[in-house]
C-alpha cells in the first residue's frame, strides 16, 4: 500500500512563504547572508518540503565560505528532489572546495544529465579539470570540450576565461591568449574595468607559457584561489561556481499544497465521421450507373481517421505581474507543479516600464476563460483578469514530447519561460511556445531577441 501524504495550505501561509523566499533572494544580492539564511529558514518552516528553500540557503552558507552547512542543505534538497540540477551543481562546488574533487566532478556530471544546457555546470566541472593540480583528476582535453560548450551556449567573461584555462592546460598558449584577451575585452565594452585585475595575471601566466594550477585541498575555504595566488571574491564565484537565485526558478514540492482540480478544459465538437466528410479523390464526372444507390461494403468504409483540428487559444487570465523575469518564472513554474498549466509573458508598459506577467489556461471562447477565472476566485486568487492574448511565439512545431522536453531546458539556461501546446496537425506532437500577446508586433518583437540567442521562431497565433 503506498501513502501519499497531503499538506493543507492556507493561501496566507502560501503568500508568507513566498514573502520569505524573495526576501532571502534579495539579501543575498545585497550580501547580507547571514539574514539571507534566516529567511530562508523561515521559509522553511512554513513549507517544510521547499526544497529550493534548502538550496538557496545552502547558497549563503557557501558565500560565508562555511561549506559544511552548505554542504547539508544541498543533500537536504536532493532528498527532496532528486533531480535538481542547481543542488548538484552547487554541491559540486562546495565539496570542490573543500577538496573532494571526485565527488566533484560527479555532481557536476549528474546536473549536466538533467540538464544538458546547464553553463555554470559546465564551467565549474571544466574549470576543475583544467586547473587541478592533482593529476588524477585533471584532464584538459575534456576541458576544452566541456568549456567551449558553455561558451556556446552563454559567451560571457566567466566561460572565455574557462576556456581560456583549458587552453592552456593542453598547451595551446596562443589560443589561451586570445581567448583571455576577448574576456578582458568584454569587461571594458561593458565597462567593468575594477574587474580586471582578476583576469590580468591569467593572460600574463599564458604570455609566459604557464597553465594555472590549483591544490584544492591545501587552500582555505573562504577563497576561491585561481591561480598565481590571485583570490576571486565568492561575490564573483557567484556568478560562475554557484547556480545564483536568479536562474532557477523556484517550485512547490508536489505535496506542498491541496490537490486543485485544474481548469476545465475547453469544450471541443467532436470531428465528424470520416463518411460525412468529402473524399480528397479527384473528382471524376458521374455515370448513370454511378447514380445509383449502392450499400457500401465494408472494405471502402475502413478510411483512415480524420486528424483532429486544435482551435485557437486566444483567451488566457492573468493573476500576478513582476517587474524580475526570473521572480514571475518561479511563480509560473509553482503553479504548473501544482496543477494549474501557467506560463509568463513579457509586456511593456511605457509609462512604468517592461513587466512580467504570470498567466494560467488557455481558452478557446470567453465563456470557457469566465467559468476558469470563477474557479479561481474561489480558490482565492488575489488577482483574476481575463485576457485575450491571440499571438505567440513558436519555438518548436510538432516535435516529440521529449524533443520539447530538451529544447525548454535550452530556452531555461537563456532565461526564457516556455510552454507546450498540442500541434494543430498533430495532437499526439507538441508546439512550444513563449508568451501570449495582443498584437502580432508584440510577438515579433519577442521573436527577434530570440533569433539573437540562437533560436529559430515562428510568430502566428496560439
Amino acid at each position: 500500500m503506498i501513502w501519499i501524504a497531503v499538506f493543507l495550505m492556507s493561501p496566507d501561509g502560501w503568500a508568507q512563504e513566498e514573502d520569505a523566499f524573495d526576501k532571502g533572494l534579495t539579501l543575498i544580492g545585497q550580501h547580507r547572508y547571514d539574514e539571507a539564511i534566516q529567511a530562508f529558514s523561515t521559509a522553511i518552516e512554513i513549507i517544510p518540503q521547499d526544497y529550493q528553500a534548502y538550496n538557496y540557503r545552502g547558497v549563503a552558507w557557501a558565500l560565508k565560505g562555511n561549506y559544511d552547512r552548505a554542504l547539508a542543505d544541498y543533500n537536504t534538497a536532493l532528498e527532496i528532489r532528486p533531480r535538481y540540477a542547481e543542488a548538484y551543481n552547487n554541491r559540486g562546488f562546495a565539496r570542490t572546495q573543500r577538496g573532494d574533487l571526485g565527488n566533484a566532478l560527479s555532481d557536476y556530471s549528474r546536473a549536466l544529465k538533467i540538464n544538458p544546457f546547464f553553463v555554470d555546470a559546465y564551467n565549474n566541472k571544466a574549470w576543475v579539470l583544467a586547473t587541478c593540480a592533482d593529476r588524477r583528476f585533471r584532464n584538459g582535453g575534456q576541458a576544452v570540450r566541456l568549456a567551449q560548450k558553455a561558451v556556446e551556449l552563454k559567451p560571457d567573461v566567466v566561460s572565455l576565461d574557462t576556456l581560456a584555462a583549458a587552453y592552456a592546460a593542453v598547451g595551446n598558449f596562443d589560443a589561451a591568449v586570445d581567448t583571455q584577451k576577448k574576456a578582458i575585452q568584454k569587461l571594458l565594452l561593458a565597462d567593468r574595468n575594477s574587474e580586471i585585475p582578476r583576469y590580468l595575471p591569467h593572460l600574463n601566466a599564458y604570455k609566459s607559457g604557464r597553465p594555472l594550477r590549483i591544490n584544492y585541498a591545501s587552500r582555505p575555504q573562504t577563497d576561491d584561489t585561481k591561480g598565481n595566488g590571485t583570490k576571486v571574491s565568492l561575490k564573483k564565484q557567484t556568478s560562475k561556481k554557484l547556480s545564483p537565485p536568479a536562474p532557477a526558478p523556484k517550485v512547490a514540492a508536489a505535496s506542498r499544497h491541496k490537490p486543485q482540480k485544474p481548469a476545465a478544459a475547453p469544450k471541443t465538437k467532436k470531428p465528424a465521421a470520416a463518411a460525412s466528410k468529402p473524399s480528397p479523390a479527384v473528382k471524376t464526372q458521374k455515370t448513370a450507373a454511378d447514380s445509383k444507390t449502392k450499400k457500401p461494403n465494408a472494405a471502402s468504409q475502413k478510411k483512415k481517421p480524420l486528424t483532429p483540428q486544435i482551435k485557437p487559444l486566444p483567451y488566457t487570465i492573468q493573476v500576478s505581474a513582476y517587474r524580475d523575469p526570473q521572480t514571475s518564472n518561479r511563480v509560473a513554474e509553482k503553479l504548473t507543479t501544482a496543477g494549474d498549466p501557467a506560463f509568463t509573458s513579457p509586456v511593456d508598459l511605457s509609462e512604468k516600464g517592461k513587466w512580467h506577467r504570470v498567466y494560467i489556461g488557455n481558452f478557446t471562447t470567453l465563456a470557457d476563460a469566465k467559468a476558469a477565472a470563477a474557479g479561481l476566485k474561489n480558490r482565492r486568487f488575489r488577482y483574476v483578469h481575463i485576457a485575450k492574448k491571440p499571438y505567440t511565439v513558436q519555438i518548436g512545431e510538432a516535435i516529440p514530447r521529449s524533443e520539447a522536453r530538451k529544447l525548454k531546458s535550452r530556452l531555461q539556461a537563456k532565461g526564457y519561460f516556455s510552454y507546450s501546446l498540442p500541434a494543430k496537425n498533430n495532437p499526439d506532437r507538441v508546439r512550444v511556445l513563449i508568451g501570449a500577446f495582443e498584437s502580432k508586433q508584440a510577438a515579433a518583437d519577442l521573436g527577434k531577441q530570440l533569433q539573437k540567442d540562437g533560436f529559430s521562431p515562428k510568430t502566428g497565433l496560439r
